[in-house]
Protein backbone atom coordinates (compact mmCIF):
# COMPACT_ATOMS: atom_id res chain seq x y z
CA UNK A 1 0.00 0.00 0.00
CA UNK A 2 1.53 3.43 -0.87
CA UNK A 3 -0.18 6.26 1.01
CA UNK A 4 1.66 9.95 -0.30
CA UNK A 5 1.65 12.76 2.57
CA UNK A 6 1.98 16.65 1.33
CA UNK A 7 3.99 18.00 3.72
CA UNK A 8 4.31 21.89 2.11
CA UNK A 9 3.72 23.60 5.57
CA UNK A 10 5.64 22.93 8.64
CA UNK A 11 2.46 21.98 11.03
CA UNK A 12 2.02 18.79 8.47
CA UNK A 13 5.49 18.24 8.79
CA UNK A 14 5.01 17.51 12.36
CA UNK A 15 1.90 16.14 11.75
CA UNK A 16 3.56 13.46 9.38
CA UNK A 17 6.53 12.63 12.13
CA UNK A 18 3.35 11.66 14.37
CA UNK A 19 2.11 9.52 11.49
CA UNK A 20 5.32 7.84 10.83
CA UNK A 21 5.66 7.35 14.71
CA UNK A 22 1.78 5.51 14.56
CA UNK A 23 2.88 3.76 11.44
CA UNK A 24 6.23 1.99 12.69
CA UNK A 25 4.39 1.24 15.70
CA UNK A 26 1.84 -0.84 13.92
CA UNK A 27 3.80 -1.81 10.83
CA UNK A 28 7.61 -1.84 11.57
CA UNK A 29 8.87 -3.10 7.85
CA UNK A 30 7.26 0.36 7.19
CA UNK A 31 9.24 2.07 4.87
CA UNK A 32 9.44 5.65 3.96
CA UNK A 33 10.74 7.73 0.70
CA UNK A 34 11.18 11.20 1.05
CA UNK A 35 10.93 12.71 -2.70
CA UNK A 36 11.34 16.04 -2.04
CA UNK A 37 10.16 18.30 0.75
CA UNK A 38 6.47 18.23 -0.19
CA UNK A 39 6.36 14.92 -0.48
CA UNK A 40 6.80 11.72 1.45
CA UNK A 41 5.45 8.23 0.29
CA UNK A 42 5.06 5.48 2.46
CA UNK A 43 5.19 1.87 1.54
CA UNK A 44 5.67 -1.46 2.83
CA UNK A 45 8.99 -3.05 1.90
CA UNK A 46 7.42 -6.44 1.71
CA UNK A 47 4.78 -4.94 -0.95
CA UNK A 48 7.16 -2.50 -2.94
CA UNK A 49 5.48 -3.82 -6.29
CA UNK A 50 5.41 -0.40 -7.72
CA UNK A 51 7.89 1.45 -9.44
CA UNK A 52 8.16 5.03 -7.60
CA UNK A 53 10.75 5.99 -10.60
CA UNK A 54 9.05 7.45 -13.13
CA UNK A 55 6.89 9.59 -9.67
CA UNK A 56 10.28 10.45 -7.98
CA UNK A 57 11.71 11.86 -11.25
CA UNK A 58 8.32 14.15 -11.39
CA UNK A 59 10.12 16.41 -8.82
CA UNK A 60 13.64 16.36 -9.20
CA UNK A 61 14.96 20.06 -9.76
CA UNK A 62 11.94 21.75 -10.41
CA UNK A 63 8.34 21.85 -9.60
CA UNK A 64 5.80 18.99 -10.56
CA UNK A 65 2.02 19.78 -12.00
CA UNK A 66 0.27 17.67 -10.87
CA UNK A 67 -3.74 17.36 -11.56
CA UNK A 68 -6.83 15.25 -10.18
CA UNK A 69 -9.94 14.03 -11.44
CA UNK A 70 -12.87 12.13 -10.67
CA UNK A 71 -12.94 8.91 -12.39
CA UNK A 72 -16.39 8.73 -14.44
CA UNK A 73 -16.93 12.24 -14.04
CA UNK A 74 -17.64 13.83 -16.44
CA UNK A 75 -18.12 10.66 -18.69
CA UNK A 76 -15.31 11.37 -21.08
CA UNK A 77 -12.53 10.64 -18.47
CA UNK A 78 -9.73 9.26 -20.85
CA UNK A 79 -10.17 12.41 -23.06
CA UNK A 80 -9.25 14.70 -20.13
CA UNK A 81 -6.71 12.46 -19.21
CA UNK A 82 -5.31 12.88 -21.82
CA UNK A 83 -5.35 16.97 -22.12
CA UNK A 84 -3.84 16.61 -18.88
CA UNK A 85 -1.11 14.96 -20.26
CA UNK A 86 -1.35 17.01 -23.24
CA UNK A 87 -1.23 20.25 -21.39
CA UNK A 88 1.62 19.27 -19.03
CA UNK A 89 0.83 17.51 -16.01
CA UNK A 90 3.56 15.40 -14.49
CA UNK A 91 1.07 13.23 -12.59
CA UNK A 92 -2.36 12.70 -12.66
CA UNK A 93 -4.36 11.84 -9.38
CA UNK A 94 -7.37 9.86 -10.10
CA UNK A 95 -10.22 9.41 -7.56
CA UNK A 96 -12.17 6.09 -6.83
CA UNK A 97 -15.64 7.74 -6.02
CA UNK A 98 -16.60 6.97 -2.90
CA UNK A 99 -20.37 6.94 -1.33
CA UNK A 100 -19.47 9.72 1.70
CA UNK A 101 -16.49 11.50 0.92
CA UNK A 102 -16.67 14.08 3.63
CA UNK A 103 -13.58 15.00 3.99
CA UNK A 104 -13.99 16.45 0.13
CA UNK A 105 -15.30 19.91 -0.42
CA UNK A 106 -18.84 20.27 -2.27
CA UNK A 107 -17.26 19.94 -5.77
CA UNK A 108 -15.04 16.54 -5.72
CA UNK A 109 -18.51 15.17 -3.34
CA UNK A 110 -20.51 15.91 -6.38
CA UNK A 111 -18.46 14.66 -8.98
CA UNK A 112 -18.02 11.55 -6.74
CA UNK A 113 -22.24 11.31 -6.77
CA UNK A 114 -22.72 11.38 -10.00
CA UNK A 115 -19.67 9.36 -11.16
CA UNK A 116 -21.63 7.06 -8.65
CA UNK A 117 -24.75 7.22 -10.21
CA UNK A 118 -22.94 6.40 -13.64
CA UNK A 119 -22.27 3.37 -12.10
CA UNK A 120 -18.48 3.83 -11.57
CA UNK A 121 -16.73 1.78 -9.20
CA UNK A 122 -13.44 -0.12 -8.68
CA UNK A 123 -13.80 -1.99 -11.87
CA UNK A 124 -14.68 0.25 -13.56
CA UNK A 125 -11.76 2.62 -12.80
CA UNK A 126 -9.10 -0.10 -13.35
CA UNK A 127 -10.16 -0.96 -16.53
CA UNK A 128 -10.58 3.40 -16.91
CA UNK A 129 -6.67 3.01 -16.20
CA UNK A 130 -5.97 -0.30 -18.23
CA UNK A 131 -7.69 1.59 -21.81
CA UNK A 132 -6.37 4.97 -20.67
CA UNK A 133 -2.82 3.28 -20.89
CA UNK A 134 -4.07 1.64 -23.95
CA UNK A 135 -4.96 4.97 -25.64
CA UNK A 136 -1.25 6.49 -25.07
CA UNK A 137 -1.66 8.00 -21.68
CA UNK A 138 2.54 7.87 -19.80
CA UNK A 139 2.27 9.95 -17.15
CA UNK A 140 2.06 8.59 -13.86
CA UNK A 141 -1.73 7.49 -12.76
CA UNK A 142 -1.97 7.63 -8.92
CA UNK A 143 -5.73 6.39 -7.63
CA UNK A 144 -6.48 8.05 -5.22
CA UNK A 145 -9.78 7.66 -2.44
CA UNK A 146 -11.17 6.28 0.44
CA UNK A 147 -9.94 3.12 2.46
CA UNK A 148 -13.20 1.73 2.42
CA UNK A 149 -13.87 0.83 -1.50
CA UNK A 150 -10.22 -0.76 -1.32
CA UNK A 151 -10.61 -2.78 1.59
CA UNK A 152 -13.84 -3.67 -0.20
CA UNK A 153 -12.42 -5.16 -3.09
CA UNK A 154 -9.55 -6.63 -1.00
CA UNK A 155 -6.31 -5.47 -0.17
CA UNK A 156 -4.06 -7.76 -2.09
CA UNK A 157 -6.06 -8.02 -5.14
CA UNK A 158 -6.43 -4.17 -5.66
CA UNK A 159 -2.70 -4.03 -5.27
CA UNK A 160 -2.10 -6.61 -7.70
CA UNK A 161 -4.76 -5.22 -10.27
CA UNK A 162 -4.20 -1.93 -9.78
CA UNK A 163 -0.19 -2.62 -10.98
CA UNK A 164 -1.51 -5.11 -13.79
CA UNK A 165 -3.93 -2.20 -15.29
CA UNK A 166 -1.06 0.23 -15.42
CA UNK A 167 -1.23 2.08 -11.80
CA UNK A 168 1.66 3.92 -10.59
CA UNK A 169 0.42 4.36 -6.70
CA UNK A 170 -2.01 5.05 -4.41
CA UNK A 171 -3.30 8.34 -2.28
CA UNK A 172 -5.29 6.98 0.27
Amino acid sequence: IILLVNVKKKDLLIRSYHLFKVAFTFAPSLVAFILAPSLVVFTFASSLIFDLTQIANCYVGRPALVAFVTAGYPDETIPILHALQDGGADIIELGIPFTDPIADGPTIQTANNIALANGVNTPTVLKLVRDARASGITVPLMLMGYYNPMLQYGEKRMVQDARAAGVNGFIV
